[in-house]
């Protein structure tokens, strides 16, 4: 599909495998990768991740910010602190957070991202 003259794919498969120049990680404001998405992104693209992390920290509310991906396929990633479930106004924190995200990789000059399922679950 075409948005604005822009391409939009959905596609199923593991955002640590793709080959983009960055992928996009639901990040909490410590910037800490945890558990679930966070382990498998510290386990394939190994520690420089959480350590850039550590002087990117802490993360407002629906910013974003990016980092160097690692030994993943990316070349980046966009952390962005999105909202949490059942918070007031969540569609208009999620637009937010999307829009934060999409704006601090256009100022790295990042034109082809994936995104996770965004506002699913927990996070």
């Amino acid at each position: 599909m075409q948005v604005n003259g822009t391409d939009i794919r959905v596609i199923t498969g593991d955002l640590t495998d793709m080959d983009v120049e960055a992928i996009v990680f639901y990040a909490e404001d410590n910037l800490k990768l945890g558990s679930g998405f966070g382990n498998a992104v510290t386990m394939r693209g190994g520690p420089s991740i959480q350590e850039e992390l550590k002087e990117l920290a802490p993360l407002k509310p629906l910013h974003a910010v990016v980092s160097a991906a690692g030994n993943l396929k990316a070349k980046h990633i966009v952390h962005v602190n999105g909202p949490k479930f059942q918070e007031r106004d969540l569609e208009g924190k999620l637009r937010t957070a999307i829009f934060n995200t999409l704006q601090a990789a256009e100022e790295k000059g990042i034109k082809h991202l994936a995104f996770p399922p965004m506002g699913a679950g927990f996070y």
